[in-house]
């Protein structure tokens, strides 16, 4: 046990503890004022902290090479739970993306993304030999269409924009050719063309799509979470209004501000300061991924740790970017900070991966 702890990397697990520890505290200042919604809310993210921590530790426990052969398993189970979404799943403001366990919600599409990394890791690990034919390319992205084409059905935009994201950081790492990968994004951009053009993608999601490329020509309506999020941003200045006291914020004028649009509220009521170091700190945690993935052991260790590396950024850049305007509005939480026990519990099991991957960077006479 000694040796394990003077392995695990704390500068991750200090930088992933101290982002929750805002979300915990942000989460409150964004609902505290909605009666029994706000408490049970804050309740609920603290479980979610507890319940991930713990899966954190266990995770690095075992040796993650025994991942390898869990890939399909894993991901397979995980599709089957987006199927019984369709058909089992509650329905929040037209999309159906959660399933009931008793008063224990969650959501498929979280874990979804931890399963496409260890099924990618552990593909890209076996093709190496041939790692620069466009076909192993392809084959890879195939492996994860089933996943973004449920995710869309429910729907919901973000996961396959993640998975997208992680893939074409799992594909380069893995050997992957510049060229193919431009080649597979060509074909989804004319995919998405196609599907804009046959209505396949839903008016409220278009609604998003045109309010970013012109948020004053629906103020009210498909440009008003931008506005809002862009006042809300300006008026925290350097030092922001104070912890609790945002007037967006307090006020409820941005929706999803305690989810999606968590680092509005960071912006607004701590600054400028508080949003770098904000940023910093989830910075912190994708440099460590990434060094994690540089000194891994080996080939598999280190495609995990640059997919969790890709996911989280997916996931950082579109976030942050839609709560400036740079990107459209799509449903993308923040890793350990936006409101969600799902959410929460897939981002530490991921910090976990990383501690496993570092803790095994070279051989240790212990095994669990």
């Amino acid at each position: 046990m000694r040796a394990l702890l003077a392995k695990t990397d704390w500068a991750i697990v200090a930088a992933a503890l101290a982002l929750t520890i805002l979300s915990v505290m942000m989460i409150y200042s964004c609902t505290h004022g909605e009666a029994g919604v706000g408490p049970k809310r804050y309740v609920i993210q603290l479980a979610a902290v507890g319940v991930g921590l713990l899966l954190m530790v266990l995770m690095a426990l075992f040796d993650y090479a025994r991942l390898q052969t869990l890939g399909w398993p894993l991901y397979g189970l995980t599709l089957l739970l987006l199927l019984a979404v369709l058909f089992l799943g509650g329905e929040v403001r037209g999309a159906q993306r959660w399933l009931s366990l008793g008063p224990l919600h969650f959501q498929p599409t979280e874990l979804v993304k931890v399963a496409a990394v260890i099924l990618l890791a552990s593909y890209w690990t076996q093709a190496r030999a041939e790692n620069g034919s466009l076909a192993k390319t392809l084959i890879s992205f195939a492996f994860l269409v089933p996943a973004m084409g449920l995710s869309f059905l429910q729907p919901d935009m973000g996961t396959p924009v993640v998975l997208i994201g992680t893939w074409l950081v799992l594909a380069y790492v893995g050997g992957a050719k510049p060229g193919h990968l431009v080649v597979v994004v060509g074909v989804l951009a004319t995919l998405f063309a196609g599907a804009w053009v046959t209505d396949v993608i839903k008016p409220h999601q278009k609604a998003r799509l045109m309010a970013f490329a012109n948020p004053e020509a629906d103020p009210r309506g498909g440009g008003w979470q931008v506005r809002q999020s862009l006042i809300a941003v300006g008026s925290g200045h350097l030092f922001g209004q104070g912890y609790m006291r945002g007037t967006q914020t307090q006020l409820s004028f941005i929706p999803d501000q305690e989810s999606d649009f968590i680092f509005t509220a960071i912006a607004e009521e701590l600054g400028f300061a508080g949003a770098c170091l904000t940023l910093l700190l989830l910075g912190a945690v994708i440099y460590r991924a990434m060094v994690i993935a540089d000194i891994a052991r080996d080939g598999f260790g280190r495609l995990l740790a640059a997919g969790v590396a890709g996911v989280l950024m997916t996931h950082v850049l579109v976030n942050v970017g839609m709560t400036l305007g740079l990107m459209p509005v799509k449903g993308m939480p923040l890793p350990f900070l936006s409101y969600g026990g799902s959410h929460m519990v897939a981002g530490l099991l991921m910090i976990g991966l990383l501690n496993n991957i570092h803790i095994r960077r070279r051989r240790i006479d212990f095994d669990f």
